[in-house]
């Protein structure tokens, strides 16, 4: 199945979170678990905010969302707004805390998007830069893979992105990008506590311009038999390993 409408969402768990963040414009219920607890309440609650419930059948909710694991839920999301640069910046905390920021050039599988901001949510970053050209759209699939968590990490889109990286540099943070070939491993010391990770594109890297503004690139060590990792995994190892040196965080 392909034919899934435009901002929909399906399964309990990115819809439920959703729904607590107020992203939700109507709900779809199946219609055989309307008298059904947590689906009954789920309504309830849904309608008192505002939101549209219907009840359809599996046919249409398969139909909607292009899959037939929605669990016989799915909901339709408002367009989700990106900061401007100035305002996502003003939501960073001020230079001398320790900060965590995450740089995605030209993440393009939606699936590795939504699991980036899903580990992101979780590693408590305080934001994330993407480049208005070359990226992912924050689609339903995106969504899905990111089990509810793509509007939780505020969000930027800018023009250039090295620029970007400039203009937090001058707010005191140390850019660090992560690249397969250098030959400084993530842990040979210790992360800056204000600290912008930088990633590249699923096969190509960094660009060139972007990895020039780097203060610094480490590598991850791969010890077995696979050649690479993909990014979303590659983001996962690093974002914790920042976190166990202590950098980026208050706690």
């Amino acid at each position: 199945m392909n034919n899934r409408e435009p901002d929909i969402i399906y399964g309990k768990h990115p819809v439920l979170q959703c729904l607590d963040g107020r992203r939700v414009e109507k709900l779809w219920i199946l219609h055989r678990l309307s008298g059904v607890d947590p689906f009954r309440r789920l309504a309830q609650d849904s309608r008192k905010k505002g939101i549209a419930v219907s009840y359809v059948s599996r046919q249409a909710l398969d139909r909607m969302t292009g899959s037939s694991s929605h669990q016989g839920l799915a909901a339709r999301l408002a367009v989700i707004d990106t900061l401007g640069y100035e305002a996502w910046r003003k939501a960073l905390p001020r230079p001398g805390n320790p900060a965590l920021v995450l740089v995605l050039d030209q993440v393009v599988d939606p699936g590795n998007l939504g699991n980036i901001f899903r580990t992101a949510s979780a590693a408590s970053v305080h934001g994330i830069m993407v480049p208005k050209h070359g990226t992912a759209p924050f689609s339903p699939a995106a969504f899905k893979a990111s089990a509810g968590t793509l509007d939780r990490v505020p969000v930027t889109r800018v023009a250039n992105i090295s620029n970007g990286m400039k203009r937090l540099k001058d707010e005191g943070f140390w850019v660090v990008g992560i690249s397969m070939e250098a030959p400084t491993p993530i842990f040979a010391e210790p992360f800056p506590e204000r600290v912008v990770l930088v990633v590249g594109s699923e096969g190509r890297g960094i660009r060139p311009m972007v990895r020039k503004t780097c203060d610094e690139i480490r590598s991850i060590p791969l010890t077995g038999a696979a050649g690479s990792i993909n990014v979303a995994s590659a983001v996962a190892i690093v974002l914790y390993e920042i976190i166990r040196s202590g950098a980026g965080s208050s706690r």
